[in-house]
């Protein structure tokens, strides 16, 4: 026998922040960092949907991370970065560009490590927030992409940019 137990399956995940709180995602989902640059604002979507950018040669929609989720300052700066990730939609990968403050860190974690938030409104949070863990003297939330743009958004996202196409 070796002197190895079960093994704990080690996810890692991009650590950003959004002003002080520190989130992360899962980083097999993370495809390209960037700074922001130029997006093209579509009239009549939500004040969190930023507008589209062309993203080799997709148009990708772009989410203000930071309003989406309630934080009062949505101030770009120096810092403030644009990452790219894959949600999936059904069978499909779907790029996406969330704003954030700033990027800090890849860590690793478990999934015996992620504990349940503390439930508040339970079908909202049930959709973007899968759990938090402690990674040295922070709480660390970590995000469902997936939840970040349901069906009906994204179609309704994917249709006004045909139309405007």
């Amino acid at each position: 026998m070796s002197g190895i137990d079960h093994m704990e399956a080690t996810n890692q995940l991009l650590v950003f922040a959004l002003g002080d709180e520190l989130f992360g995602a899962d980083i097999l989902r993370v495809k390209e960092i960037r700074a922001i640059g130029s997006i093209r604002h579509i009239p009549e979507m939500p004040d969190y949907f930023l507008g589209v950018l062309d993203y080799r040669n997709v148009i990708v929609p772009v989410l203000d991370l930071r309003k989406q989720l309630g934080f009062a300052n949505s101030e770009v700066t120096e810092q403030t970065v644009m990452i790219i990730v894959n949600l999936q939609q059904g069978e499909t990968d779907v790029p996406v560009g969330i704003v954030v403050d700033r990027v800090s860190d890849v860590v690793d974690f478990t999934e015996q490590a992620l504990q349940a938030m503390p439930t508040v409104d339970q079908k909202q949070q049930s959709k973007l927030l899968m759990g938090m863990f402690k990674h040295q003297s922070a709480l660390l939330v970590v995000l469902n992409l997936d939840g970040l743009l349901d069906g009906t958004h994204l179609e309704n996202i994917q249709g006004m940019l045909a139309e405007s196409a």
